[in-house]
């Protein structure tokens, strides 16, 4: 294949590709593009040769990426979804989620069902009636319930930027304060001496002084 009939991004490492793929990922084609000084176009060509090679199971190792087992566990994308969001919390749109959803789904082989719901929901005006139920899991829920206290955005903006809806909002809210005043009573009783440990310390302390003529029925002997 002479210079001129290589197609655009075909220069580059598989290494290379592999990296820039992972970045965005994590991040975004966008910011991608600008770290590694590549086209956006180049970087949505290498995605999409890293996924047609996945659906062929090719295995071929003349692509520039691998069949790789890590990159095709529903967790591990999974995870890269929440990452990015913890990561990009100060500053999600509606666009920049449904953007990286779908990134997501190029990178990855295996997609975790409920975000392949969610998915559809990013794309669908009408997603107050859905009748699909999502089973979000605690790290998206506690995520969301984040974004809702510290944007000061109401919260109908909030439920349209991540295309959930009002009612499970206010639900996710109260499962948060309610694990929060657990957490916070769990620390505080680590700060308490145990009701055993007073008795038996009152028990000791009229053992010595003669307070009492029998054991008491509540210290073990």
């Amino acid at each position: 294949m002479t210079p001129t009939n290589i197609r655009k991004g075909d220069h580059y490492r598989k290494e290379f590709k592999h990296e820039v793929i992972s970045y965005a990922a994590k991040t975004s084609i966008s910011k991608a593009t600008q770290k590694f000084n590549v086209h956006h176009s180049s970087v949505s060509l290498w995605i999409n040769e890293k996924k047609h090679q996945d659906l062929n199971s090719a295995g071929d190792g003349d692509h520039y990426l691998e069949r790789c087992g890590d990159l095709n566990i529903g967790k591990l994308c999974q995870s890269s979804f929440i990452d990015w969001l913890s990561k990009n919390l100060s500053n999600l749109t509606h666009e920049t989620i449904k953007e990286q959803v779908n990134l997501l789904k190029l990178i990855y082989q295996n997609i975790p069902p409920w975000l392949m719901n969610y998915s559809e929901r990013l794309d669908d005006p009408e997603y107050k009636n859905r009748s699909v139920h999502t089973l979000y899991p605690p790290e998206f829920k506690s995520l969301v319930v984040k974004f809702l206290e510290t944007s000061n955005l109401p919260q109908l903006h909030v439920s349209k930027i991540f295309r959930v809806s009002r009612k499970q909002l206010t639900e996710w809210q109260k499962q948060a304060k309610l694990k929060g005043n657990l957490n916070k009573a769990e620390r505080s009783s680590k700060n308490l001496v145990t009701s055993s440990e007073v008795d038996e310390a009152i028990w000791n302390w009229y053992q010595v002084t003669g307070g009492f003529r029998f054991r008491p029925r509540w210290v073990k002997s």
